[in-house]
């Protein structure tokens, strides 16, 4: 009896810590996006995570989410939804990642609540699997007038895309913690963000204002070594500034996926026809492109070769 007992003690003893094991392998990172009113009248929510090892993980997911896609997410951040749809069941969302350090990425839609143009929608997080780090990301729509959010966050700008997050401090949430968060906001119109967002990239054309032009100058004024060395001092002040503003505008946000950026394949699709090329033509005296037909330089004149 007593031998029995032990070995009921044994096993017991193996299969909890069997269970320990499973639960030892946590998400090493996982941030959390949340994008209201961005290209629909709900809330995005985009969660990328990395798992600190191989195998099968279990996440949150509401009853009343709209699935939207899943995937893994390359060393170059492209996402590629070879995955497959996860696994939906008692508010949980299942999937399997092939190898470890495999970052991941899960999107949908959730509803909020409307009155007008005040929202509001809350977020509960609580999963049997710790993570090591969770952030919590909430982008505020481009034409909202203020947001509020419980717990208090820090707003932080993003330098890519011009809008202003608000940002929950880095923690660490063992298996079974709960962490909640509440946003309200009021818009100034009943506008999505990306509508927005199109509008302003439709040119990438740097401002006249960073730049100097230099014309033919037709004053009979003398021009003397001071004006020439203002001249010049003018030319590389632009130049300067164009470089420093194409820089700047270059820059992103940390290694941060954002939803606009990832390329993902497009199934059974067909190499698009080749259009013929054609040689461009361009003035040999200033430059001018020229337009197929054209004797002359629509700039300066001088005739083509």
């Amino acid at each position: 009896m007593r031998r029995l007992l032990l070995f009921f003690m044994l096993l017991t003893a193996v299969f909890s810590a069997t269970a320990v094991q499973a639960q030892s392998d946590p998400i090493s990172e996982l941030e959390i996006q949340f994008w209201p009113d961005f290209d629909t009248r709900s809330v995005l929510v985009l969660l990328t995570g990395t798992l600190s090892a191989p195998g099968t993980i279990t996440v949150p997911y509401p009853e009343n989410a709209e699935f939207l896609v899943l995937a893994r997410i390359d060393s170059t951040n492209n996402m590629i939804d070879d995955i497959g749809q996860p696994e939906f069941a008692n508010g949980t969302a299942t999937f399997t990642l092939p190898g470890p350090d495999v970052r991941f990425r899960l999107e949908y839609y959730v509803p909020y609540t409307a009155n007008g143009l005040s929202r509001s929608f809350n977020y509960t997080w609580q999963s049997n699997v710790t993570v090591n780090q969770l952030s919590m990301l909430v982008q505020r729509p481009g034409v909202a007038a203020s947001m509020t959010t419980v717990p208090e966050t820090t707003q932080v700008q993003n330098q890519s895309d011009g809008l202003i997050y608000y940002e929950l401090p880095v923690q660490s949430v063992t298996a079974g913690q709960s962490v909640s968060l509440q946003v309200d906001y009021t818009m100034t119109a009943d506008t999505l963000t990306v509508t927005g967002m199109s509008d302003s990239s439709v040119s990438d054309v740097p401002m006249t204002t960073d730049t100097a032009v230099v014309s033919p100058s037709t004053s009979s004024i003398p021009i003397n070594n001071t004006w020439l060395l203002i001249g010049g001092g003018v030319v590389i002040l632009g130049t300067a500034v164009f470089v420093t503003w194409q820089l700047a505008t270059r820059q992103t946000s940390g290694n941060r996926v954002r939803k606009p950026a990832p390329r993902r394949p497009l199934k059974n699709a067909q190499p698009a026809a080749r259009k013929p090329k054609t040689a461009a033509r361009f003035c040999h005296e200033c430059g001018e492109p020229a337009q197929s037909g054209d004797r002359f330089c629509r700039n300066c004149g001088t005739t083509l070769k």
